[in-house]
Formats: structure tokens, sequence, C-alpha cells
């Protein structure tokens, strides 16, 4: 009984250069895609760190001018009738104390 000796295999086992190349050819282009896979994941990964680092940054710029609106407008409802302010001091006082956003308020005198 004869074996049949014209299989891939064996194509394979008569030709070791051919048979390494074609192998180094498969394993080469499969690394390389592996590899550009991971790399596009790792930018996405770092683009996604930055987006959410902007949103945080425009979310804090946003409460800040919110709060400096609010205090604004607490600040000009102290004006009386007689357009003076009325208890500016204590006013001033207690919207620095909330707000850690304002540094100082000055009261203009206007004449």
């Amino acid at each position: 009984m004869k074996k049949n000796t014209k299989g891939p295999i064996t194509w394979f086992v008569h030709h070791p250069y051919y048979s390494g190349f074609i192998v180094f050819f498969f394993v080469f282009i499969l690394s390389s895609i592996i590899a550009k896979k991971e790399f596009s994941l790792a930018k996405e990964e770092e683009e996604d760190g930055k987006i959410r680092t902007l949103q945080i940054v425009q979310q804090n710029i946003e409460q800040s001018l919110k709060s400096s609106y609010i205090s604004t407008i607490t600040l000009a409802l102290t004006i009386g009738d007689d357009k003076k302010p009325k208890k500016f001091e204590t006013v001033a006082q207690k919207i620095m104390e909330s707000n850690e956003v304002i540094d100082g308020v000055r009261r203009s005198i206007s004449t």
C-alpha cells in the first residue's frame, strides 16, 4: 500500500525555506494588525481623557460664571430706592465667604 505523498503537508516538509517564509509572513502580518489596533486603542483612550478633562474645565468655568452672576445680582439687590447701598459691607463679606472664586468686592462711590 502506497501513501499519498502529494498532500499540502508533505509539500511544507519538502520545502522548508518556503514554509518558513510563509509562516513568517503570516505571523508578521498578524502582529502588525494587532500592533495597529493596540496603538489606535491607546490613542483613542488618550483623546477620551483629554475630552473628559476639557468637559470638567468647561463645567468649572460655567459654575464660576453662574456663581459670579448670582453674586452680582445679590449686590445689585442691596441698592435701595434712594440709589444707596444698604448693608453693603455685610452682604459683601458673606458673598466673599461663600464664593471662593471672588477675590474682592469693592464699593464704587459715584458722585
